[in-house]
């Protein structure tokens, strides 16, 4: 949806960098996963992942947010999935 007040120019710029940051993000993400699990075990990898991805977070998401997609109705669903990602990870790591 675009923004009010939004050209159209810069609507597809965003999404354009966005997706640079993506790729850059991903690349970044497994060149120091490689190299880490050299010298640390892969579990403190997965896990330094996690944890700095949930100091960044709050910089991109208000509180509000966070609270609100902490709402559900089927919290073991999300358990569920939660560990399916941190054992993905932990396979793509290893």
């Amino acid at each position: 949806m675009i923004e009010p007040g939004a050209t159209t120019k810069t609507v597809p710029m965003r999404g354009i960098l966005l997706m640079i940051g993506a790729v850059v993000s991903f690349t970044v993400l497994d060149g120091t996963s490689k190299y880490l699990s050299d010298s640390l075990p892969v579990i403190e990898v997965v896990w330094a992942r996690y944890v700095f991805s949930l100091l960044i977070f709050p910089i991109f998401f208000p509180l509000a947010s966070v609270r609100k997609a902490f709402q559900t109705k089927r919290p073991w669903v999300q358990i569920g999935r939660a560990l399916l990602l941190v054992g993905g990870t932990a396979s793509m790591f290893f």
